[in-house]
């Protein structure tokens, strides 16, 4: 399988994932905008607008950044891609919470996704989902001429979701619906992360160590420029 890939279309996997994962301002502009659309998913009982937020959200790339950084064993882009992940989470929670408040009279009495996510630890059909989904995932950011599939991924893969309906169960006081939205959030992210980091150590990623800390490098110093 690794002979499947050029090596030039491996460093531009390489350096696309990075990129996309950099903790800028305006990643974490697109993760707030579109926790905010998925939280008023969940305030209005709106499964459709709910899906819609997934296709906006970038949370994906520093997933998939973690599990590239534990194939190559490189403790920088671990400890840049968990920061990121969970710098991401925290404005998450905050904007669920926030519109909570502001809009916690739109809030249906008997809002189906809240109701679920307070009652429904969790289903063990989303492991394999979220780890089905993670091979997809990473397969097509490999394969650019598959990158037209990656907004059905970004559906299968629920990230966004439970982090936006546990900020607006935190607004509402329910420990169950926040704890159950963060644990299913985290079960996903670990499902994804060990599907990425075979499909990545497949196709040999794994030798690319340098490529990978020099671009991580380069990437911190045009950032902080």
């Amino acid at each position: 399988m690794p002979n499947t890939l050029s090596q030039p279309a491996k460093e531009n996997a390489i350096a696309e994932l990075i990129r996309q994962s950099s903790p800028r301002y305006d990643f974490f502009l697109m993760v707030t905008l579109a926790i905010a659309i998925a939280s008023f998913g969940v305030i209005l009982d709106d499964t459709p607008v709910l899906i819609g937020s997934m296709l906006i959200a970038p949370v994906l790339y520093p997933v998939l950044t973690l599990a590239l950084g534990l194939v190559i064993r490189g403790p920088t882009l671990i400890a840049r891609s968990l920061l990121t992940l969970f710098i991401a989470v925290g404005c998450a929670l905050g904007v669920g919470v926030l519109l909570g408040l502001l809009f916690h009279p739109a809030i249906a009495p008997n809002n189906n996704i809240l109701e679920t996510m307070a009652s429904e630890l969790y289903a063990p059909g989303i492991i394999f989902v979220a780890f089905l989904a993670g091979l997809a995932a990473a397969f097509g950011n490999l394969k650019k001429s598959l990158g037209s599939m990656l907004p059905g991924v970004s559906i299968a893969l629920s990230l966004v979701p439970p982090l936006a309906t546990a900020g607006v169960g935190a607004s509402q006081f329910s420990w169950d619906i926040l704890s159950n939205g963060l644990l299913i959030f985290f079960i996903n992210v670990i499902c994804i992360v060990v599907a990425a980091a075979i499909v990545f150590s497949l196709f040999g990623l794994g030798r690319k160590r340098t490529f990978t800390r020099a671009t991580v490098r380069a990437d911190e110093k045009q950032r902080t420029t």
